[in-house]
């Protein structure tokens, strides 16, 4: 993920532009643990199996030691993921609270995952091939929808849409911002990428975040889609981020991007009663039928209907970019 803002003091691992919240000897000595004791069971099941036989144990020890490379690679990305993942915004304080222990458990887990994985191939596979299973993911896949009525920025016949859930008051989300913009400076004006905006408050940490949200809909239901974003631009770089943005604020943010303060006020007064709040509450429901569980969480869709990509928070632009490329067909 990132750049990122994250807590100032936890050392960082920095591998391929990823920014790691965890010491270079706990992430050295799962991979190592793992292979070692992969090794080890192999080797000896090896022995077992050509004792008395005289077969020779030299490409039995090549392949092992090619499998322990593969499956070390796959645990330094299954690590990547797992951090990437943590790095999120939580959805609740529980989890914000559980991050510390959380990130030793993921090391763990994939550890004996990758370990069990190097085992069972030296144990139980079959036959001198390769083995493959074929995986049907779109099942899985997340599933969300592009209508007329969202916060479109860019052509909505674009051939990839970005569609991001975000919460006003995440300084995860703020930083995103600011990437997701660069990403329409350099992809949008040609009609590449469209960008919808999803409102995805999580009440438990950010409790003004909802009404910041139906804000930002105040200011598009008033001035029209193009104020929505100006006040979301407006908000992210005005807000000190975690619940830190003064709510008097708010009708003032509507008054310098040009909308009428007194009609602002009433709009946001009314928001239970005038289908505000309910386009909020929508957007959130949706992103949790679609599985996100922190923000920034955005899915890259593509016009040929293939499985969407997920941006697991507050990814740098180069590796949004990537994606983004592939989408294309780059």
């Amino acid at each position: 993920m990132i750049p990122v803002p994250l807590r100032e003091t936890t050392p960082f691992l920095k591998k391929k532009g990823v920014v790691f919240s965890l010491p270079r000897n706990r992430v050295c000595a799962s991979a190592v643990t793992s292979i070692v004791v992969a090794h080890i069971f192999v080797l000896h099941n090896a022995v077992k199996k050509v004792s008395g036989g005289g077969r020779d144990l030299k490409p039995i020890i090549l392949r092992t030691r090619m499998r322990s490379f593969l499956y070390t690679e796959i645990l330094c990305y299954t690590l990547k993921i797992v951090t990437n993942t943590l790095l999120m915004e939580p959805t609740t304080e529980q989890n914000k609270n559980n991050n510390n222990f959380n990130v030793p458990l993921a090391i763990i887990i994939a550890g004996v995952l990758v370990a069990g994985s190097i085992m069972y191939v030296g144990f139980g596979g079959k036959g001198g091939g390769a083995n493959t299973a074929a995986v049907d993911t779109a099942g899985d896949a997340p599933k969300v929808t592009v209508s007329a009525d969202d916060h479109i920025l860019g052509k909505p016949d674009a051939p990839v849409i970005l569609v991001e859930f975000s919460d006003l008051e995440c300084p995860f989300c703020k930083t995103f911002h600011q990437t997701m913009k660069q990403v329409m400076e350099t992809y949008g004006g040609d009609g590449k990428v469209a960008w919808v905006y999803k409102h995805f408050p999580i009440d438990s940490i950010h409790p003004k975040a909802r009404k910041e949200a139906a804000a930002a809909e105040c200011a598009g239901k008033l001035g029209g889609p193009t104020k929505f974003w100006e006040y979301t631009d407006a908000v992210f770089a005005i807000t000190p981020s975690n619940n830190g943005l003064d709510a008097n604020l708010l009708p003032k943010i509507a008054g310098d991007i040009g909308i009428d303060k007194t009609a602002f006020i009433s709009c946001l007064d009314a928001s239970a009663e005038n289908g505000v709040d309910d386009t909020v509450q929508k957007d959130l429901d949706e992103g949790i039928a679609a599985g996100v569980r922190g923000t920034p969480f955005t899915l890259i869709l593509t016009k040929n209907g293939g499985i969407p990509v997920p941006i697991n928070g507050a990814e740098p632009f180069e590796m949004v970019k990537e994606k983004i490329d592939a989408a294309l067909g780059k």
